[in-house]
């Protein structure tokens, strides 16, 4: 894939953008939160109701209730869509949320992929709970959004409601990655409605500041953002920022703070790089970029999973810190930023040497400690101290110590030196990534650039950046010259 930057954006502004405090390892671990509680098929998202109660979405279609109690040791089924969910690849049951009056009226929301009739659907439902508080009414579902589906893969479908009382969800781009940046569809957008005054034929209304509201040309109301590709997990900050992690394709994993009417770049960006189409040209898109960025490769991470602003007792060194992890790598971070000041980001927790929990969602709780759900079918909690958090400090030891010969015709060796393994990137004055060099090991060592592009060609001669990356975040960069 070829890549340039944005425009209007020189190359160091991705550098800052990916900057920030190298961090150290803060030694938190994970636990089982419920050992006597039966582990879940294929756990992929965990919500805590109003009452404290705690329910558990299997990816096959099924939600099951059981009591937030450390000793609890058994669920119950809530409510079974085994038979009409489609459980292929990342199909399957996606999201839940709870009517702010759920007390009263009893009213739950899904969002789940539907097989009952080919093609597949998307389809957000609105369901009622039965007499008894821990089963649904499977014959109460009320359909309010259906996308029809041609891949199995990219389905977003996380759902909050906002502190204004309305409804938000997202849907991944179904694999149909141009219908991100189109505005008469609902794949890859950000959805605003009203479910409590439907309108216009529709099981809901359309909130009357939502952008599109009215409007004359075709695009549809509900959408509140868009240019997303998967946006796996959303939350509200408690100063009702939203946050969001959308999975990459190749190169970036991104943290975006949603705002209304703006567009989020896929497919022309992926992270802060322009991608589709050759040239690449954002030019009038109102593309914002993303508030935090890592990259999409081992040992960093190869797929996000937004997670939520801490705001529990436990760990008051997280206090404040949007925690966030990667189901690909079992790592989680805790991501600080005031608002003006550039984000800083710190890894908490990394099980080594290779991914066995499999997170794949995080849950705030009643008492808003988080828990996390693995694919294997546990539910974890962190425990321990973040000592490494607020450590502003870049290990000593990352950098590129030089680059020799420098300008060079045929090679060029860059001495780097880092406490672990570590990329180097390469990039030409435009800032488009031209080469990624992996070099694994630790402290002094040597990576070599041949002047080769990623697609195997002659780069052209001019002036290059060389940038280090060390545990996803850049730690030092060189001007180099390739001669003819």
């Amino acid at each position: 894939m070829r890549h340039c930057h944005l425009r209007g954006a020189p190359w160091f502004a991705l550098l800052l953008l990916v900057a920030g405090v190298v961090p150290a390892f803060a030694a938190m671990d994970v636990q089982i939160a419920y050992p006597n509680l039966p582990y879940f098929a294929t756990p992929v998202g965990l919500v805590a109701s109003p009452d404290g109660r705690l329910f558990a979405l299997e990816k096959d279609g099924r939600i099951k209730v059981f009591n937030d109690t450390p000793n609890v040791a058994t669920s119950t089924m809530f409510l079974d869509l085994a038979d009409s969910t489609a459980n292929n690849f990342e199909c399957g049951m996606l999201g839940m949320a709870f009517h702010p009056d759920y007390a009263n009226n009893g009213y739950f929301y899904v969002t789940y992929i539907n097989k009952a009739k080919l093609p597949l659907k998307w389809v957000l439902a609105r369901y009622h709970v039965s007499a008894d508080p821990n089963v649904a009414d499977p014959n109460s579902e009320l359909r309010l959004i259906e996308i029809t589906q041609q891949n199995t893969y990219h389905k977003g479908g996380d759902i909050h409601f906002g502190p204004d009382g309305y409804l938000y969800t997202t849907a991944g781009e179904d694999g149909d990655i141009y219908k991100s940046q189109i505005l008469d569809n609902l794949k890859g957008k950000m959805m605003r409605i009203d479910v409590d005054h439907p309108a216009g034929g529709l099981n809901y209304g359309i909130p009357a500041d939502n952008p599109f509201k009215n409007n004359n040309v075709g695009y549809r109301q509900e959408i509140w953002a868009w240019g997303f590709r998967n946006p796996w997990r959303f939350s509200f900050g408690p100063d009702g920022k939203i946050w969001e992690g959308d999975v990459g394709l190749d190169t970036w994993e991104e943290v975006n703070i949603i705002s209304k009417a703006r567009n989020y770049g896929w497919p022309l960006t992926e992270g802060t790089q322009c991608d589709y189409p050759t040239p690449c040209d954002t030019t009038g898109r109102n593309i914002k970029l993303p508030l935090w960025q890592y990259l999409h490769e081992s040992p960093w991470g190869a797929a996000i999973i937004g997670g939520w602003v801490y705001l529990g007792a436990e760990h008051p060194q997280l206090l404040g810190r949007y925690i966030y992890g990667d189901t690909q790598t079992d790592q989680i971070w805790a991501l600080y930023w005031d608002g003006v000041n550039p984000p800083s980001n710190v890894e908490i927790f990394h099980y080594p040497p290779e991914a066995t929990y499999r997170f794949t969602s995080i849950c705030q709780r009643s008492d808003r400690e988080l828990l996390f759900t693995g694919y294997f079918g546990g539910i974890y909690k962190l425990i321990g101290t973040p000592s490494a958090v607020g450590n502003a400090t870049p290990p000593a030891a990352s950098s590129i110590l030089s680059a020799t010969p420098n300008p060079f015709v045929r090679e060029t060796r860059l001495r780097i030196s880092s406490p672990a393994g570590a990329a180097i990137d390469i990039y030409d004055v435009s800032g488009r990534l031209v080469q990624r060099i992996i070099s694994s090991g630790h402290g002094e060592r040597e990576a070599v650039w041949d002047g080769t592009t990623r697609g195997g060609e002659r780069a052209t001669s001019g002036v290059y950046f060389a940038r280090l990356v060390v545990n996803g975040q850049a730690a030092g960069t060189r001007r180099i010259v390739l001669l003819k």
